[in-house]
C-alpha cells in the first residue's frame, strides 16, 4: 500500500514498528512527544530529558525513546516535505494502525508547524549536520596538518569527533574549491532557499 506522506511509497518496516510503540502511549504523551520533535524541526533545540520523564512510566529505554523520536522526525518531515494535508496524514496514519486520537493529535501538531518545519528544512537542504567547531595542528615531524571537526547530529544534537590528515597544498585546493561552491550558491540565490539549477 502507497501513502501519500511517504511520497506515494510504502511505509517502510521500521517505521511500523514505531507506530506499534506509539500507540501504546497514551494520545497525550503521543502528542507532547510530536510537539517537542516538531520544535526541533523549527529549528529549535529538544529535550531528551523531558522526552525521558514523559516516558519513564512506559519503561522504554533511552534508544528506544530515541528511535520513538526519530520515527516521529521522519512523519513529520516525510509529510512536510510531500505537503500531506492535515486530513489526509490523519487518515493514513489511522491505516498504518495508530489509533484515532493518536493520529488526529499528531496531525494537529504537523499541521499547526508545517509552515516552520518546511521552511527550516529548506534552509538546512543542503547541510546533513551541522559544523560546530574546527580544530587543527601541525602534526610533529612532518608536514602534515591534522584537522579535527566537530559535528552536531541527530535529535539529541550529539558531536560526533572526525579528524584527517592532509598536506597543505590539498588544503589548499580543498579551500578554493569550496570557496568556488560558494559563490554559486550565492549567485543562484541558493542560500535564500531558492532552487535554481546551477
Amino acid at each position: 500500500m502507497k501513502f501519500r506522506f511517504c511520497g506515494d511509497s510504502e511505509i517502510p518496516d521500521w517505521l511500523l514498528t514505531q507506530m506499534a510503540t506509539l500507540s501504546r502511549l497514551s494520545s497525550v504523551k503521543a502528542k507532547l512527544l510530536t510537539q517537542h520533535v516538531a520544535r526541533h524541526l523549527s529549528g529549535q533545540g529538544i529535550d531528551l530529558e523531558k522526552s525521558n520523564s514523559l516516558l519513564a512510566d512506559s519503561k522504554l529505554p533511552e534508544s528506544d525513546v530515541k528511535s520513538l523520536l526519530g520515527s516521529i522526525q521522519f512523519v513529520l518531515t516525510s509529510a512536510s516535505r510531500f505537503s500531506t494535508g492535515e486530513d489526509h496524514l490523519r487518515a493514513e496514519l489511522q491505516q498504518v494502525g495508530l489509533p484515532r486520537e493518536h493520529a488526529a493529535a499528531l496531525a494537529k501538531v504537523y499541521h499547526d508547524n508545517a509552515d516552520s518545519i518546511r521552511k527550516n528544512l529548506i534552509q538546512d537542504s543542503l547541510m546533513m549536520n551541522k559544523l560546530q567547531d574546527i580544530t587543527w595542528r601541525i602534526v610533529d615531524g612532518t608536514h602534515l596538518i591534522e584537522l579535527t571537526l566537530h559535528i552536531k547530529e541527530g535529535l539529541a544534537s550529539e558531536i560526533r569527533t572526525v579528524s584527517m590528515m592532509a598536506d597543505p597544498a590539498k588544503l589548499q585546493t580543498l579551500l578554493y574549491d569550496m570557496e568556488r561552491v560558494r559563490n554559486l550558491i550565492a549567485k543562484h540565490g541558493l542560500a535564500d532557499g531558492k532552487r535554481e539549477n546551477i
